[in-house]
């Protein structure tokens, strides 16, 4: 069995047009047009399944990009492993394209330069988007393609030509580019502390580890009083003439702690 896919179909396109248009090539074993398993239209896609390898190779080279209810289709071999499809081996992408370009004229250009998978130029209700792509089957192909036809015109147009890349592979570069690869922030609370002129080890605390918050680090424990001695306090709980911003007892685990010493 060989098994063509067939792709860009009109959404009125059913099994039988399909049935009709492919059967003078060779003996059909199926035909399915790919469907929403929910309201049942049509993906735009199919698969024409031939009994005879050689009935298929005829009905690709002669059937892709004729036109099926006004819509040109476009037909490749059937690869049913994703893997082969996404890896980008042999792809090549195509842009700065003039409106003029379709796939057959894209298709007749890069088939110099070895065998083709599928070639597509992207198209919405107002034409051709102005990019493409060619999938070569050897990636030898794709590398002669992109030195010989990137940066030449292509009617006068001039073209760019390079490998493929997945949308995630174009994010990540985008984002180096920019300088904002995404880093977790690491949150430090802070504050300012004044302290004795000669502060003792009691006044410090103690540090050790528990074991709670591993990725902070070593907590350290100050009791509530700890943060300055009792005789250098006022009654506002500040030392007289210094402003006290914030009490480092109160902080969230590691802090810097400034003072004159």
């Amino acid at each position: 069995m060989a098994s063509l896919y067939v792709g860009d179909l009109h959404q009125d396109v059913t099994e039988a047009v399909l049935l009709q248009k492919f059967s003078p090539f060779g003996a059909i074993l199926s035909v399915r047009v790919c469907r929403d398993r929910i309201n049942h239209h049509s993906l735009g896609y199919g698969y024409v399944n031939f009994q005879q390898q050689a009935d298929a190779k005829r009905a690709l080279d002669t059937m892709n990009f004729e036109e099926i209810m006004g819509r040109p289709i476009r037909i490749m071999w059937s690869q049913r492993d994703p893997s082969l499809r996404k890896s980008g081996v042999g792809n090549v992408f195509v842009k700065n394209l003039d409106k003029s370009v379709d796939s057959t004229t894209l298709h007749g250009t890069f088939s110099a330069f070895g065998s083709i998978l599928s070639c597509k130029v992207v198209c919405d209700e107002n034409g051709s988007k102005g990019y493409g792509f060619v999938h070569y089957e050897a990636q030898e192909a794709a590398e002669k393609a992109i030195e010989k036809l990137n940066g030449t015109l292509f009617n006068n147009r001039k073209v760019f030509v390079g490998h493929f890349k997945s949308r995630k592979q174009r994010e990540a570069e985008q984002r180096l580019h920019e300088g904002t690869l995404k880093v977790s922030p690491t949150v430090m609370t802070y504050c300012w502390a004044y302290v004795c002129a000669r502060p003792d080890a009691e006044w410090f605390g103690q540090f050790s580890g528990h074991g709670q918050d591993e990725q902070q680090g070593a907590e350290w424990e100050a009791h509530q009083q700890g943060t300055w001695p009792e005789e250098e306090r006022d009654s506002s709980g500040t030392q007289a003439g210094e402003t006290r911003l914030y009490d480092p007892c109160e902080a969230a685990h590691l802090f810097p702690v400034h003072c004159c010493l």
